[in-house]
């Protein structure tokens, strides 16, 4: 006998897809922005690549692996993957590419270099937070901020649920 654990799901509901702006996510956004910015500053004739790469980063389609390699999903080929390994990375573009620039080695090191940042950001808050015994208050929506508070880690899901499937040709996952 089958059972059905979802029988419907609600996506204009749900949080992911809808863009739930929480504090977390505003954070490394944030880390992104300013990475990317560094990266423009300092390859300027990389700018559109490194535009590229931001959008590859904040659409989820950078995997790092346990091993320092990375796994960057192509953006004109839904079931087609580049791997940057040791600064090298398996596109046609990188060996045309200023200094071997491309977009997925680009989107693997803006990544990295955006979770330490994150990381740094939550560190500062668990010693602020440690010093005094309170939380710094938060800014109210809207209001300019100099640095950016960083959020309190999210705790683990007590349950997760991946679905996958082909739309239209493609692989799709969503956990």
């Amino acid at each position: 006998m089958a059972s059905t654990i979802v029988t419907a799901y609600d996506w204009e509901r749900d949080t992911w897809t809808t863009n739930g702006d929480t504090t977390a996510r505003q954070v490394w956004r944030q880390a992104v922005a300013e990475i990317a910015e560094k990266a423009k500053a300092k390859l300027p004739e990389c700018s559109g690549r490194v535009d590229s790469a931001v959008k590859i980063v904040l659409a989820g389609d950078v995997e790092l692996l346990a091993d320092g390699t990375a796994k960057v999903a192509s953006q004109s080929n839904g079931s087609t993957a580049y791997h940057v390994v040791n600064g090298e990375c398996s596109c046609k573009d990188f060996a045309k590419a200023p200094h071997s620039f491309c977009k997925h080695r680009l989107s693997a090191a803006i990544v990295r270099r955006a979770q330490e940042l994150t990381k740094a950001r939550f560190a500062q808050l668990d010693h602020a937070s440690t010093s005094n015994g309170q939380l710094p208050a938060h800014q109210p929506q809207g209001q300019p901020q100099g640095e950016a508070t960083p959020a309190l880690p999210l705790p683990e899901a007590p349950v997760s649920i991946t679905l996958k499937a082909t739309l239209h040709g493609h692989e799709v996952m969503v956990t």
